[in-house]
């Protein structure tokens, strides 16, 4: 699995989520990963950048995560991009 770039602590995902079971732990992590990967893609940042504004990024990853766990059966990647980008606005990196 790919390292977790902005949550050393995955209690601290599980808090956002209010998931206290342990069963999950995987899966999550996985969401947590991907949520990560697609904020920074939306954002435009390579990992370092991503990483150096880590206290914007936080929200979107925490958000995405959320979503895709909450709807892991039915989740509407393209509305979940659009919130994305909003959330990320003011801080992506594309070429003008």
């Amino acid at each position: 699995m790919t390292a977790r770039l902005l949550f050393d602590d995955l209690a601290l995902v599980k808090e956002y989520l209010r998931y206290d079971d342990d069963t999950d732990d995987s899966l999550i992590e996985m969401f947590e990963t991907a949520a990560e990967r697609k904020v920074m893609k939306i954002a435009g940042k390579s990992e370092e950048d991503f990483v150096a504004c880590a206290d914007a990024m936080r929200p979107p990853v925490l958000y995405a995560t959320a979503y895709m766990l909450e709807h892991r059966q039915e989740a509407d990647h393209a509305e979940l991009d659009i919130t994305l980008r909003a959330l990320v606005a003011q801080e992506r990196d594309v070429p003008v």
